[in-house]
């Protein structure tokens, strides 16, 4: 079995990065299209999506961080 069969995050480090970066440029835009049309989320709660969102679009990295990881 060869060293890449092996890995949690087959792909290149910087397809990790560009996926992440995508997912949150999306979400971002889908939050401001929410906002724009019906006003979604209040104030109150507009920073706890943010952090949710910002969370979500780096599950991409976690991969490539075990990886990294393991090799040490």
């Amino acid at each position: 079995m060869s060293n890449l069969d092996r890995r949690f995050w087959p792909f290149r480090p910087w397809s990790a990065i560009l996926s992440a970066i995508a997912m949150l440029a999306v979400l971002l835009l889908i939050l401001a299209a929410l906002r724009a049309t019906i006003q979604w989320p209040s104030e109150k709660s507009e920073t706890v999506v943010l952090i949710g969102i910002t969370l979500f679009s780096l599950l991409s990295i976690s991969p490539l961080l075990e990886d990294v990881i393991i090799e040490l």
